[in-house]
């Protein structure tokens, strides 16, 4: 992926500067939150309930919780549902 670099001064034009510095830190907390659903997901998963972490417990229901939401919003418009999800890679049946 190809990056441009943009240099803003922030003594000749504030208002912008401070607009970008805003919208950067935000999509960096929104790329962190997203790399920590992952992470807390993909360990959560390996593990047996009993000796998961409290984020992982807290992610895997958000997330659990999240699907039943789609489901219900799918469902609500007339797309079939489907209760289970075929992982393909190990051709077994994953359900929340």
């Amino acid at each position: 992926m190809h990056t441009i670099s943009i240099f803003v001064d922030k003594n000749r034009m504030p208002k912008p500067a401070s607009y970008f510095e805003c919208q950067t830190r935000l999509a960096k907390n929104l790329r962190n939150a997203a790399n920590f659903i992952i992470r807390n997901l993909r360990t959560g998963l390996k593990k047996a309930p009993d000796t998961r972490t409290a984020n992982e417990n807290e992610v895997l229901e958000t997330v659990r919780i999240g699907i039943e939401m789609a489901k219900e919003k799918m469902q609500s418009i007339g797309f079939p549902g489907n209760e289970s999800h075929v992982d393909n890679t190990s051709q077994r049946t994953v359900r929340f």
